[in-house]
């Protein structure tokens, strides 16, 4: 029974390192993301918002690359996040993991979750803004049997 154990750990742990060296190839994305945000835009790229970004090895490796880089990885499923805490932003510098969010964008019940992110003044000033906007918001009430 242990040596089952042990082999399914092993086989979990190798599956998100065998998912980066398959499909993931950071540097040749960032080659082109500096060209073509530098041609729209005249500058470099600083912040790089990773959605759906399993392991967070891109993010990790964006902020690694120069000191004013900031990322946001995002994923919906929270088991290729933490192996990406515990691998991949655990690899950087304390300064450079800093520049890291990690977001667990899992969606519960039906209307899901709003993620907001900044100083504590600045989420509770956009809490209250969107609650007066949908407090606006008008529209038909759900009728038995529509399906609402």
């Amino acid at each position: 029974m242990k040596r089952r154990k042990t082999h399914a750990r092993a086989a979990k742990v190798r599956l998100y390192d065998l998912y980066q060296q398959s499909v993931q190839e950071p540097e040749a994305d960032f080659r082109m993301i500096d060209r073509v945000f530098r041609q729209h835009f005249g500058r470099p790229a600083r912040l790089l918002r990773e959605d759906f970004c399993g392991t967070a090895l891109m993010a990790c490796r964006w902020v690694a690359r120069h000191r004013e880089n900031r990322a946001w990885a995002i994923d919906l499923d929270p088991r290729p996040l933490a192996w990406g805490r515990a691998h991949n932003l655990t690899a950087l510098r304390p300064d450079q993991a800093a520049r890291v969010k990690l977001i667990d964008a899992s969606l519960f019940g039906a209307y899901g979750r709003l993620y907001l992110s900044g100083p504590e003044a600045q989420i509770d000033a956009a809490r209250e803004a969107a609650v007066r906007a949908l407090g606006n918001v008008q529209g038909k009430e759900a009728t038995k049997g529509s399906g609402h």
